[in-house]
């Protein structure tokens, strides 16, 4: 099994040996309620804990998922691959995205996501982004699938987006606002660099009308998955819909695209479905051999010091998230379509 890019970056990218170690160390931190973590630090630092675990976790994610880190509706006899591609499609359909559209990609991970809608809608698609790493992942892939003539990024923050107002025909979010740590001001900036009568669509992470914040089993799933993915919290659905109509933006269609779904959208943490790669990679099978074979090549100081407590952050996060998917207390994609009104 081939080990993930973070093993040989550490010699690529010139990386200190102690970086990895030091970085998840400072990571989990914030979380270590031993130490004093409060939510009010991690929303205040949102962005700093975000820039840590993902300059420690995107190899594995995309060892892991591919260029797109995002789940999508579970269809029987659907491929891993197939599953993302049709749910980015779906995703560029709600928002009515069409040739020639100037499209922002808000929290663009490396760029999976975009370059497909990009080639779909043959729209020009800029992704946004603060970690400084993933945007050079987005470019030399974008650069090595001959996309660059519709795809470009801009290192810098949803919470002060680096445009001019009404710039933008439509913005896009998958499964990225769950980092902010002011979902507000992430929702006021978007208003303000949409067009007047552009539309944002949304596909987020939230809490479902079934969480006891008073039962114990459900807090610490809940927990695992703040923890593992980076999160200053988890709010619900409700919550999230109103804060977007503090913005100033008309909400248009609302719902949970796993109302979609055909198997229960953890499938592919659990075991690899219909069989691919990319299905191993994501089980709990190939995790755990994953796990083992970083343990090895750690010891052997052939991948950096670190290597393997970054992984065990997303062991944390898978464990967190099977679990609330069996308890129906959280769900992954939840999803709005909301409009900036016309002038």
């Amino acid at each position: 099994m081939q080990a993930p890019r973070l093993i040989s970056l550490n010699k690529q990218e010139n990386r200190p040996p102690a970086e990895v170690s030091d970085t998840v160390d400072s990571y989990l931190q914030f979380y270590d309620e031993r130490k004093g973590s409060k939510l009010s630090e991690r929303r205040k630092n949102a962005v700093e804990v975000v820039t840590k675990f993902y300059n420690v976790v995107t190899d594995f994610y995309e060892y892991g998922w591919g260029q797109s880190f995002h789940f999508f509706p579970v269809k029987k006899g659907e491929t891993f691959n197939e599953g993302q591609t049709t749910h980015q499609h779906r995703m560029a359909l709600k928002g009515k995205i069409g040739t020639g559209m100037r499209v922002l990609d808000a929290g663009c991970g490396i760029g999976g996501p975009g370059r497909e809608i990009a080639s779909l809608a043959e729209a020009k698609v800029t992704g946004l982004n603060i970690s400084s790493y993933q945007i050079q992942r987005a470019r030399a892939i974008t650069k090595k699938e001959g996309l660059e003539h519709l795809c470009d990024y801009v290192e810098g923050s949803y919470t002060d987006i680096p445009f001019e107002d009404n710039t933008f025909d439509r913005v896009f979010t998958i499964e990225s606002i769950c980092h902010a740590g002011d979902k507000r001001q992430v929702f006021s900036e978007i208003y303000r660099v949409l067009k007047p009568g552009g539309l944002y669509v949304s596909h987020y992470w939230a809490l479902t009308d079934k969480y006891d914040e008073t039962n114990a089993e459900h807090k610490e799933a809940i927990k695992f998955i703040v923890e593992g993915n980076a999160l200053p919290e988890l709010q619900y659905m409700s919550t999230i819909q109103q804060l977007v109509r503090n913005s100033g933006l008309t909400l248009v269609e609302a719902g949970d695209f796993n109302d979609l779904s055909q198997t229960p959208w953890s499938v592919y943490l659990q075991s690899p479905g219909t069989f691919s790669v990319q299905n191993f990679r994501s089980s709990w099978l190939g995790r755990t051999i994953t796990h083992t074979l970083l343990s090895l090549l750690e010891t052997i100081h052939v991948a950096p010091k670190g290597s393997v407590r970054s992984h065990q952050v997303l062991l944390t996060a898978a464990t967190g998230l099977v679990r609330s998917q069996q308890l129906g207390i959280f769900t992954p994609m939840g999803f709005f379509v909301a409009k900036k009104p016309e002038e």
